[in-house]
């Protein structure tokens, strides 16, 4: 039974993968203005302003990128930490029924 559960985790994390990252590619292209596929020099050019407050849009990105991130950590966390405990439960069961065998 652990390992069917394992199979599930493994294939939910290989259907999760391609969301996040057309996620996390639209946040850059739409959050950032940043075109991912442009071909185009990485350095500003003159006529741009170079004030601390032109990086803002790169610093609340990541900002919301790392939230994400640690509430989907959280959230598969405890999603495993549930998984435990109705395993333990079902072990518990099973040696109550196996005493009294």
């Amino acid at each position: 039974m652990r390992f069917i559960n394992m199979l599930q985790y493994r294939i939910n994390k290989f259907v999760i993968a391609p969301f996040v990252f057309a996620a996390f590619f639209f946040l850059c292209k739409g959050l950032v203005g940043m075109d991912l596929m442009a071909a185009g020099p990485l350095a500003p050019s003159s006529s741009e302003a170079d004030g601390p407050q032109d990086n803002l849009k790169f610093l609340f990105a990541v900002f919301f990128i790392t939230w994400i991130a640690f509430f989907a950590y959280i959230f598969f966390l405890s999603k495993r930490l549930s998984e435990m405990k109705r395993e333990i439960e079902e072990l518990r069961k099973s040696m109550v029924v196996s005493s009294q065998e």
